[in-house]
């Protein structure tokens, strides 16, 4: 009996160190995990996205850098195309730019940050415009 108790509280070990070295990996590693797992076919990017929100940094992820991230997006696209595609077209690279420079995004997310990012800059040229008058 005792040996039956023994073993059930080894496994019980084994399991919370495992839980624990899961999370450790996830808050330590999840730029990492997150772009590992996105190359998984069929359901990569929902593995990334639920890797993402299981980090500790996930909050500061989506508030500093995805913002960063996106308004480069915008900005290269602009560079690229310019005047000659559409504003559809153009959010959709970025889109597609932001989803591959950070992963676990999902597309309403990217899709939504772009616009922002899209805002920003016209709100500074704007801004920029008007100073110079």
């Amino acid at each position: 009996m005792e040996t039956m108790m023994d073993w059930i509280q080894g496994v019980g070990l084994e399991v919370l160190g495992t839980i624990a070295v899961a999370l450790f990996a996830t808050t330590v590693l999840d730029d990492a995990l997150a772009a590992g797992l996105s190359r998984i076919p069929v359901v990569g990017g929902a593995l990334a996205a639920a890797a993402r929100r299981l980090s500790a940094r996930f909050r500061a992820w989506m508030l500093e850098r995805v913002p960063k991230t996106a308004e480069g997006a915008v900005k290269e696209v602009e560079h690229a195309i310019g005047a000659t595609g559409t504003g559809a077209i153009k959010a959709e690279l970025a889109t597609e730019k932001l989803e591959k420079r950070e992963p676990g995004l999902t597309r309403s997310e990217a899709e939504r940050e772009v616009q922002a990012a899209y805002d920003r800059l016209m709100g500074e040229k704007r801004l920029a415009a008007h100073e110079v008058k």
